[in-house]
């Protein structure tokens, strides 16, 4: 029997923000299959566990959430891309968006938006 579960990878470089949020995906049923502060870790268990969705913060250090951002569609454009960010306009925002996100969430995070994101996305 297979699992119906979402499978969601998360990258926020925060260890607060990490563990709310894969505590809070757990609570309401979605597998986590891995969770990083780093884009680079992030790109070699996205290969390994190939999930659903990815969770992206922006500003990251080594280059930022844009930038692993990039380097993961490149490598798979069919990947599933949720930035989960305060950051609401600016550069790094309009980067994310060209490069194809998914969907973009605000912190502090709201259930309702981030569950139809990701249930839209793994779609």
């Amino acid at each position: 029997m297979t699992s119906n579960k979402i499978r969601v990878l998360v990258v926020d470089d925060s260890d607060y923000s990490r563990h709310v949020l894969c505590r809070v995906l757990a609570d309401h049923g979605l597998e986590v299959v891995g969770s990083t502060p780093d884009w680079q870790e992030a790109l070699a268990i996205y290969e390994k566990k190939k999930p659903d969705v990815v969770t992206f913060d922006l500003i990251m250090p080594n280059g930022g959430g844009v930038e692993g951002i990039k380097e993961l569609l490149t490598r798979d454009p069919r990947a599933r891309v949720v930035v989960i960010s305060a950051v609401r306009t600016g550069p790094e925002m309009e980067a994310a968006k060209s490069l194809g996100i998914f969907a973009y969430v605000s912190k502090p995070v709201r259930w309702e938006e981030l569950g139809e994101a990701l249930t839209k996305a793994s779609a």
